[in-house]
């Protein structure tokens, strides 16, 4: 091959390779960095099986997920957890969370549900339990120290309705219960979520990311943004406390599509990120 034949195939060749690598740069990207954001799938509930959620998620550009125990349903059967296994990892998307789950004052009746996060390779179990029970939970955090329990707060009736609440609770148990924090929730609960944030920031092990707007002294639930939340300055709170979980947005209302609702969510979300 002539000199400059050869240098024209080698400069080529070096340019396709770094176009091919940007390519690949761009598509492993993480557009809401540093933050590992996904969908709370309850938000997906009128979807019933796993290949709907996942197409769902396909469809919002979405790697991870906290899913609902509708959609990745607790078994001990290696081929169904293998089948999971596949089509997760056929998917894209890793199982950052499973939720939300009513943990029995037993720990025999919950150990099925650590040894499905473990086999899983989930990391964050976001729960419910009484007090008395989360002293059952300890033996099992100190078998399985690769797995953390978030008490999942659920509005002014919870017994878990405020972080003091939460923190009184733990205080004296596992380092590995902690909480799920409910954004959506603590607002109507008539609390600031970045106030709720702060408190909890050691025992934060996971955020369900959700807005609510007050009208007539009720909360209706909101697209992201267009409520009480302050996306940027929750998000600026959450890199600052080093939040590590998963950032799970949960969406309640239009559940036979809310798609459309999700996007506009998630450019929020990914423009506050950029903006951090």
């Amino acid at each position: 091959m002539p000199n400059s034949n050869r240098r024209h195939f080698l400069k080529s060749t070096a340019a396709a390779l770094t176009a091919l690598s940007c390519a690949s740069l761009r598509a492993d990207e993480n557009i809401y960095a540093p933050f590992k954001v996904g969908i709370a799938t309850y938000t997906f509930r009128n979807f019933k099986t796993l290949d709907e959620v996942l197409a769902k998620l396909k469809e919002l550009g979405l790697k991870y997920s906290e899913f609902n125990k509708a959609h990745l349903v607790v078994t001990s059967d290696p081929k169904k957890i293998a089948e999971y296994k596949e089509k997760l990892a056929a998917a894209g998307v890793t199982p950052l969370a499973i939720c939300v789950y009513t943990f029995a004052e037993n720990p025999g009746a919950n150990r099925a549900v650590f040894e499905f996060a473990k086999a899983m390779n989930v990391p964050t179990i976001s729960a419910t339990f009484t007090k008395k029970g989360a002293l059952s939970l300890d033996k099992l955090c100190e078998e399985f120290p690769d797995i953390r329990v978030g008490i999942h707060n659920h509005g002014m009736k919870d017994i878990y309705k405020s972080p003091d609440d939460v923190l009184e609770c733990v205080k004296d148990r596992h380092k590995n219960i902690g909480a799920t924090a409910d954004l959506g929730h603590y607002i109507g609960s008539k609390q600031d979520p970045l106030e709720c944030i702060e408190k909890l920031k050691d025992r934060l092990y996971g955020i369900h990311f959700k807005d609510y707007k007050i009208v007539d002294g009720k909360d209706v639930e909101t697209i992201v943004g267009d409520g009480v939340l302050k996306v940027k300055e929750t998000l600026a709170l959450l890199k600052k406390v080093n939040f590590q979980g998963c950032l799970s947005l949960e969406y309640e209302q239009k559940p036979e599509n809310p798609v459309p609702d999700l996007k506009i969510a998630l450019e929020r979300i990914q423009k506050a990120a950029r903006e951090i």
